[in-house]
C-alpha cells in the first residue's frame, strides 16, 4: 500500500481543489461505489445462501458508505479506496494550495 501512495505522488500534477476532487471523485469514488453496491447486492441476493455472515444489508451499506472495516464484511479490501482518497484531497489541501511546499 505504501508504494501505491509513493507513486501516486510521483506521478501527482498540482491542480486547483476543486478540479483534484472532481477528478478524483471520477476515478476513485464512483468506481468504489458501483463495484461495491454491485458486489453488495451479489452478496445479499446470491452468496447470503452459502456464506456464513450475520451482517445485513443496512450495516453493509453503511460500511460502504463510511469505509469501516468491520463492516466490509463482503469486501474487506475495499478500505482502502476511501483511505487513499481522503489522503490524496488532504495532501492536495495542505502541501500544494496551502503553500507548505514540496
Amino acid at each position: 500500500m505504501l508504494l501505491f501512495f509513493l507513486a501516486a505522488d510521483w506521478v501527482y500534477k498540482e491542480k486547483t481543489i476543486l478540479t483534484d476532487i472532481k477528478r478524483r471523485i471520477q476515478t476513485i469514488v464512483d468506481p468504489y461505489f458501483s463495484f461495491g453496491l454491485m458486489v453488495l447486492l451479489y452478496l445479499q441476493v446470491i452468496e447470503r445462501r452459502f456464506r456464513d455472515s450475520n451482517m445485513d444489508f443496512v450495516e453493509s451499506l453503511i460500511g460502504l458508505f463510511s469505509g469501516c472495516y468491520d463492516n466490509l464484511d463482503f469486501n474487506v479490501h475495499l478500505w482502502f479506496l476511501p483511505c487513499f482518497f481522503v489522503t490524496v484531497v488532504l495532501f492536495n489541501i495542505i502541501i500544494v494550495n496551502l503553500g507548505a511546499g514540496r
